[in-house]
């Protein structure tokens, strides 16, 4: 293991392991092994697929931003739990940082992510919930342009302002 990055394509060659290498988290998944190469994700501190994009060619796109756990009652209480909830920080700074990158190279259009989201991301339990927010979401965000005030905000460093109690008048 080398740390080196590369892109991976599945043009004749196995689809399957190419799709969980580009999946895996160290101490969450195991590495995928194709031929002589250890793999797991990196791209998330590295490149994101936004920057293959644009760096490919792409003269428009649409991202799906993947937003975090932003307003849980209590901090993680497990290793793995603040392992998933540091990933998802370092996931949303590192698309924020490509999406200023790559303004002027291409045409994009992010969806904006839910919030608040008060559970971490192992935590299944409310998945039905925020696939309903999550639609009413997208398609305020289709008709409008702009977030769905209560169910989503924008992405960016202007976050915490979002979760400030608003002074009346």
């Amino acid at each position: 293991m080398c740390g080196r990055g590369g892109r991976w394509s599945c043009r004749g060659g196995p689809r399957l392991p190419a799709l969980l290498a580009s999946a895996v988290i160290r101490a969450l998944y195991p590495t995928v092994t194709i031929g002589d190469h250890v793999l797991m994700d990196g791209g998330v501190a590295d490149l994101t697929t936004l920057d293959y994009a644009v760096d490919a060619g792409v003269d428009e796109a649409y991202l799906l931003a993947p937003g975090f756990s932003c307003h849980l009652p209590a901090a993680p209480s497990t290793a793995i739990a603040m392992a998933l909830h540091g990933y998802n920080l370092l996931s949303e700074q590192r698309i924020s940082t490509s999406i200023r990158q790559n303004t002027r190279r291409t045409r994009l259009h992010v969806l904006p992510p839910l919030c608040p989201v008060e559970v971490l991301p192992a935590d299944f339990r409310g998945t039905a919930d925020m696939i309903e927010r999550a639609t009413l979401s997208t398609v305020h965000w289709l008709e409008r342009h702009e977030p769905h005030p209560g169910l989503a905000r924008p992405l960016g460093p202007s976050h915490d302002d979002h979760h400030r109690p608003r002074r009346p008048g």
